[in-house]
């Protein structure tokens, strides 16, 4: 009776939520380099009402807003974005899906899946121990309160599905780029602002260029962005300065 009503308060609680299943999108470029989880979130998830999508990209941009990830190798970066992604945007489960809380013995179901474990593991094997270094380091055994309060439990379940089963996980098997630290400079063959000046470009944090921008973007977006702003500041200068001048300012922009 007890384990009853336990379970009866907490359907009635999630019915209460009411939340419903979505795609992720962006209408436009800008929001497309805003939104965090764009390129990894490819499958519907759950949005429960008590949050919104701008809540849920904050969340994203704080977990993956760290200037030591800019030097991470990009296999590292991309395994720690799938991470963090799947854990916020869970996705959903075609059926109810009562697995996640059969690791403590309780039979309810959920209308969402959470992320393997090999997502976690991959994590681990990609960084080679380097996220210890800034404090990041994942456990892939850790618990986790589904029921966001809603039972009182005295154990969690597992955060990360144990089995591996891709019936009742998410592996994230997205594909996506990232950006390197250090680019060749695309424009050079373009009348680029910095044609003749270097040859490559290194890509600082997307937080140093907008603080809006989505941290871990694919490859040249940064690039893309700081060519579309010096060639701005370079159309700006006086066209009676002369060639030599011209050339010797925009090295100093090039090198800034």
């Amino acid at each position: 009776m007890i384990l009853f009503l336990i379970i009866t308060t907490f359907i009635v609680k999630l019915h209460s939520v009411c939340g419903k299943c979505m795609k992720l999108s962006a209408s436009s470029q800008i929001e497309s380099i805003s939104t965090v989880c764009i390129d990894v979130v490819d499958y519907e998830f759950y949005l429960p009402s008590t949050v919104n999508l701008t809540t849920l990209n904050t969340l994203a941009q704080s977990n993956l807003n760290n200037s030591y990830l800019s030097i991470l190798p990009n296999e590292c970066k991309k395994s720690l974005k799938r991470l963090v992604c799947s854990n916020i945007y869970l996705k959903c489960s075609s059926t109810s899906n009562y697995h996640i809380f059969s690791d403590i013995g309780y039979p309810v179901p959920v209308p969402f899946e959470r992320p393997c474990r090999s997502v976690c593991d991959d994590v681990n094997s990609k960084c080679l121990g380097l996220l210890n270094l800034f404090g990041l380091q994942q456990n892939c055994i850790a618990r986790y309160d589904y029921s966001y309060g809603a039972l009182p439990l005295s154990v969690y379940p597992y955060q990360y599905d144990q089995s591996n089963n891709n019936n009742y996980c998410n592996n994230v098997s997205s594909s996506f780029e990232v950006a390197s630290s250090k680019e060749p400079y695309i424009f050079s063959e373009s009348n680029g602002a910095c044609a003749g000046i270097i040859t490559e470009l290194y890509i600082p944090p997307s937080s140093a260029i907008n603080s809006d921008f989505s941290p871990i973007l694919p490859p040249y977006t940064i690039q893309t962005l700081i060519e579309s702003q010096l060639s701005s500041y370079i159309n700006l200068l006086p066209k009676w300065l002369g060639s030599e001048c011209h050339f010797a300012l925009r090295k100093y922009f090039c090198g800034s």
